[in-house]
């Protein structure tokens, strides 16, 4: 696979977006913003949970996208 291709199914503007709601979500349960470690922490698990289910739903979609969005 083409690292564009590869870039491209993990769709990195939705998961930097998840990350940074995962970072506000934390500051909101804490009451305070969470150190730098803790938020990279934060920030890596959803970023790449949120890739995961890309790519999970690309592959099991790949019929109905043939149909529905074939580029």
């Amino acid at each position: 696979m083409e690292l564009k291709g590869f870039v491209e199914i993990l769709r990195p503007a939705n998961c930097v977006v998840a990350g940074l709601v995962g970072i506000l979500g934390a500051t909101v349960a804490l009451g305070s913003l969470p150190g730098y470690e803790k938020s990279l922490m934060i920030f890596l698990v959803v970023f790449l949970g949120c890739s995961w289910g890309n790519i999970i739903n690309d592959y099991f979609d790949y019929e109905i996208d043939k149909i529905n969005r074939p580029h």
